[in-house]
């Protein structure tokens, strides 16, 4: 069995070409029918014209393998360069082919998250109503993994439990 040369630039703009294999945000992503047929699309392009059934379910299993290598890649690095606050200059060079991927940054980049927990417990307490409980973080010692964790506990109940 021999490799396939592929070329690397023309992968990704083919692929950028064929947004169901790519772009979550499509109802095409989800339809795996019309993402075989991308993929055949591609094998197609990049198969000679002599060749066997076998070699381009081989080709095509590379060109997938080879996709999912250089996204993945590339996602790494974005998420490496975004990193977290605080977090010192990320200094490695760029990917390779971070220009080419561009059309990937909406759908790699994490989406803001938004917590429930914290409007809870805004909502709950109302530092200006005297009535409103103070939640208090009490130790409790987990016999199961053997480590002490810290849960909110109202203020009025752990006083009358001292």
């Amino acid at each position: 069995m021999e490799a396939h040369k592929i070329d690397i630039e023309k992968l990704i703009s083919e692929v950028e070409n064929r947004p169901p294999l790519w772009d979550m945000r499509k109802k095409e992503y989800s339809d795996r029918v019309m993402r075989r047929k991308c993929w055949e699309e591609l094998v197609n392009l990049f198969s000679k014209e002599n060749s066997t059934i076998d070699e381009k379910k081989q080709l095509g299993n590379e060109l997938h393998k080879r996709w999912k290598n250089i996204r993945d890649n590339f996602s790494r690095d974005i998420l490496q360069r975004k990193g977290n606050s605080g977090a010192g200059a990320y200094r490695k060079a760029p990917y390779v082919y971070t220009q080419r991927l561009q059309f990937l940054t909406d759908v790699i980049l994490p989406r803001q998250t938004t917590s429930s927990l914290d409007n809870e417990y805004s909502s709950e307490l109302d530092t200006n109503n005297p009535a409103t409980p103070t939640l208090i973080y009490k130790e409790k010692y987990n016999s199961k993994i053997g480590k002490k964790r810290t849960h909110p506990v109202e203020e009025e109940n752990f006083l009358l439990n001292i």
